[in-house]
């Protein structure tokens, strides 16, 4: 099923190399693919997307994010290394983004029918909601969320000096169910697996 592409959909995936508990997991290798090469080359599957992000830091270290990229043929954006949900909403704004898919590098096997799911639930309700999310029920690292950039750049006004808020591009929203409008899509009971 294909919508009219009149708004820009986009996907922005969060990713850096010094990561304290495993320092260059994107880079750590299954088959002759990295991690982070294997979302990608995942998410490429998605239909009714205008772009595909990796949106990393200014860190030096993060120079191979940004070859990564542009190996895969994809783009990036680089901007604040603790301010998590600035970094998001920059790269919408540079790249015209109006709807933002966000996926963390550190979901290598997420479901792209589940992602495609949600994001097509999202567009055909878009006079509804402001922010979706498959997460609950799903095993760790499945789910994804998709939101409105207007919404984000509202919320991140209330941010302020919120280190948690910054580090977590949509807890603010989610965190306000009485400002914005959330969805949170149910799937097949054969996915319900918090345990794991």
């Amino acid at each position: 099923m294909t919508l009219n592409k009149i708004k820009r959909v986009g996907i922005i995936i969060e990713a850096r190399s010094n990561s304290k508990r495993l320092p260059n997991k994107h880079f750590l290798k299954t088959g002759n693919k990295t991690i982070i090469e294997h979302l990608i080359t995942r998410v490429k599957k998605i239909n009714n997307i205008n772009n595909i992000i990796i949106a990393t830091t200014k860190n030096r270290e993060d120079d191979k994010l940004c070859n990564l990229a542009k190996k895969n043929k994809i783009n990036y954006f680089r901007g604040s290394e603790t301010n998590v949900t600035k970094r998001v909403l920059d790269c919408a704004n540079k790249f015209k983004l109006d709807y933002i898919c966000e996926i963390t590098g550190d979901c290598p096997i997420i479901d792209i029918e589940l992602v495609q799911q949600l994001i097509l639930t999202f567009l055909k309700n878009i006079n509804l909601i402001d922010y979706a999310t498959n997460e609950i029920g799903l095993p760790n690292g499945m789910g994804c969320q998709v939101f409105k950039k207007s919404i984000l750049k509202k919320s991140y006004k209330d941010i302020k000096n919120n280190l948690e808020e910054q580090e977590h591009v949509t807890l603010n929203i989610r965190r306000n169910p009485k400002k914005y409008r959330l969805f949170f899509l149910k799937h097949p009971e054969k996915y319900n697996r918090p345990d794991i």
